[in-house]
């Protein structure tokens, strides 16, 4: 079956229809540089970029039921990407101030042996959490911010399929955000309290 034939409307049909992760990957090689250079104009980091649009796919593979095949692509993934650029920037934002108050006076006058305990401790439960992580997304997960490979790259090394590796990340990186957050507030909270 030659997908590179295939219009992109018989493309979406079939990704919608039949989950086909070949017709998926064909989406994926035709618009992938185009979503990068739109995302990279907005946020002018590589890294941040190239993360960004994995983010965008994997969640065109998670909302393919809700294509309107009578909208025109490739509408649909640059709503996509408007919508991460968004909360990426937002999240920077808030990333900015936290390391302004880690920076600031304030945070040097408290930063006592206790609280870099505490850090350590929080390093620890970093590890550990990954370490709770299904085998299969853990090793996801190591082989994007360990060894710095791309989704491609991941799904060669796995022997999974593009649309697979991106999954495993997407949920990888939910459940260790919800548990990172609540450990970050606790040592956060910890480290204000002992400063009373």
């Amino acid at each position: 079956m030659n997908y590179k034939a295939y219009t992109d409307e018989a493309l979406l049909r079939l990704i919608k229809e039949h989950d086909d992760h070949l017709a998926y990957s064909m989406i994926f090689e035709r618009y992938n540089a185009l979503i990068y250079s739109h995302v990279y104009n907005k946020l002018r980091n590589e890294f941040e970029a190239e993360d960004t649009v994995q983010e965008i796919f994997s969640q065109f593979w998670i909302k393919r039921n809700e294509i309107d095949l009578t909208y025109k692509f490739p509408g649909f993934l640059f709503l996509l990407a408007r919508n991460k650029v968004i909360d990426h920037v937002r999240k920077k934002k808030l990333s900015n101030i936290t390391e302004e108050f880690y920076s600031s006076n304030l945070y040097t006058k408290t930063y006592s042996t206790d609280f870099l305990i505490r850090e350590k401790q929080l390093e620890a439960l970093i590890a550990h959490e990954i370490s709770l992580l299904p085998p299969k997304m853990r090793q996801a997960f190591e082989l994007r911010y360990k060894n710095y490979l791309s989704i491609r790259q991941i799904s060669e090394e796995m022997g999974i399929s593009e649309a697979t590796a991106a999954t495993h990340m997407k949920k990888a990186l939910k459940t260790l955000r919800l548990k990172l957050k609540i450990a970050i507030f606790i040592v956060f909270l910890a480290n204000i309290l002992g400063s009373n």
